[in-house]
């Protein structure tokens, strides 16, 4: 048996004669209400529920959207809340919609919005306690808004916002909530719980908390938060442990390519290029943990450390490393086996 579909043509001259696909017969709304002998209107909920449905709410005329049709469209979509007619947006109707997508408590009366349908639509996102009247805005609602999408931290009303409970909630969840954490209660405890789950929210930490330890717990989550350290705490226990977190090429550590150690292990991490790296400190070492991960960066080694094994190497990872290689030397590789 096929499902029953209940379907609103966009055509209004259609839309009147609303049909059933049942058992592949169509049937006019008409021989519903015959073979039913019941009011079709009080029975439409009944027959679609359980039953896949099609309802285009938006697209049926405004006095042609009756309570029962509204309610079955809510249903299946709590956002058609939104053409729903303001006088048939009854409690029922409002709680349906919510409790099927927590995003249509936009749609909800003010007058309507109770502390129960508040916190159906935060543990359905959290994003939703944007609509949630600040008022309304309590402890419960606040928490589980947080504990679903940190961020939402910012919706928080700001006497909430300074409980330590509801900030490490948040950043315990999105790192990056950081940044509305009021600066009075932003604590070493607050700022690794963050760290932890964003190595990148170092950024929005004060200078004068940015430790070794907090420094350390940035890059040990994601090397590129390097870039958050400040210049003088960029020593080699925090470079190397930024390298090996790297995520991105040398062009991201340029600035702490110091020494050969740091750099071969950035080289032996990422797919990076020479073109970064201080002339000085290249080495045959270098060259070859690069050009074995990216043949083209044959380009960037000195003229003079073009041996016969770096451009082997880097023509056997990327045939078109072949241009890079000194004219002399081409015809002994194109000997070799590559």
């Amino acid at each position: 048996m096929n499902p029953t579909r209940l379907l609103y043509n966009h055509d209004i001259n259609i839309i009147k004669s609303m049909f059933f696909v049942v058992n592949q017969k169509v049937l006019d709304i008409q021989d519903i209400v015959e073979e039913l002998n019941k009011n079709i209107l009080s029975d439409i909920t009944n027959i679609i529920a359980g039953y896949y449905t099609i309802i285009d709410l938006h697209a049926i005329p405004e006095n042609e959207r009756s309570y029962d049709i509204c309610l079955a469209a809510v249903n299946q979509n709590g956002n058609y809340l939104y053409y729903v007619p303001k006088k048939m947006k009854s409690h029922e109707i409002c709680r349906a919609a919510v409790n099927q997508r927590g995003y249509a408590l936009f749609a909800v009366p003010e007058k309507m919005k109770s502390n129960e349908l508040c916190l159906t639509a935060v543990n359905y996102s959290g994003v939703c306690l944007q609509f949630v009247p600040p008022e309304m805005r309590n402890k419960e609602i606040c928490l589980a808004s947080v504990n679903d999408a940190g961020c939402t931290l910012q919706f928080v009303p700001k006497d909430m916002r300074n409980k330590v409970e509801i900030c490490l909630a948040a950043v315990n969840n999105d790192g990056f909530a950081l940044q509305y954490v009021p600066k009075e209660i932003i604590s070493k405890d607050i700022c690794l719980a963050a760290l932890n789950k964003t190595g990148s929210s170092l950024k929005y930490i004060s200078e004068e908390m940015k430790s070794k330890e907090i420094c350390l717990a940035a890059v040990n989550k994601v090397g590129h938060a390097l870039k958050y350290v400040p210049e003088e705490m960029k020593s080699k226990e925090i470079c190397l442990a930024a390298v090996n977190n790297a995520v991105y090429g040398l062009k991201s550590y340029t600035k702490v390519i110091k020494n050969k150690e740091i750099c071969l292990a950035l080289a032996n991490k990422t797919a990076c290029t020479l073109k970064y790296v201080p002339k000085e400190i290249i080495s045959k070492e270098i060259c070859l943990a690069v050009v074995n991960k990216k043949g083209e960066a044959l380009e960037y080694v000195p003229e003079e450390m073009k041996s016969k094994e770096i451009c082997l190497a880097a023509v056997n990872q990327k045939k078109e490393a072949l241009k890079y290689v000194p004219e002399e030397m081409k015809k002994e590789l194109c000997g070799e086996e590559l």
